[in-house]
């Protein structure tokens, strides 16, 4: 598993108002995060009407991808006519893979709790059905 980051700062300098702040960083992070499929965040200077400074994360499968993924990412932010990228900083982080447990067992489940669990399960469903 790979974790690629990018951690930027976004100035806003037509921004008079937090309000108008918010409304330029929930642009941006919804597109990144439709555009690239990536998970985005406000993570500092949160009172600062004029900077905005977010998170972003991407879960891959190669270093490469992560690495073109915070390219076209960092190239869409640049176009960005609301606001300046300032500064930024990206790091690609590799996990290990989880080895299975030896000693983990799937759960046996008797037919009583089964049946059990399929009752409350159907239950629940009846008690949600509007009709």
């Amino acid at each position: 598993m790979i974790i690629a980051t990018l951690q930027f700062e976004l100035i806003i300098q037509h921004s008079d108002c937090l309000k108008d702040k918010r409304r330029v960083v929930n642009s941006v992070k919804e597109r990144l995060q439709r555009k690239f499929r990536v998970a985005v965040a406000e993570v500092g200077a949160l009172d600062h009407h004029r900077i905005a400074l977010l998170g972003l994360a991407a879960v891959t499968n190669s270093a490469r991808h992560g690495s073109e993924i915070i390219d076209r990412v960092i190239s869409e932010l640049r176009r960005e006519r609301e606001a300046e990228l300032g500064d930024l900083a990206r790091n690609i982080i590799a996990g290990t893979p989880a080895s299975p447990d030896p000693t983990a067992t799937d759960p046996v489940i008797s037919p009583e709790d089964e049946a059990e669990l399929l009752r409350q399960g159907s239950e629940t469903l009846k008690a949600e059905d509007p009709s």
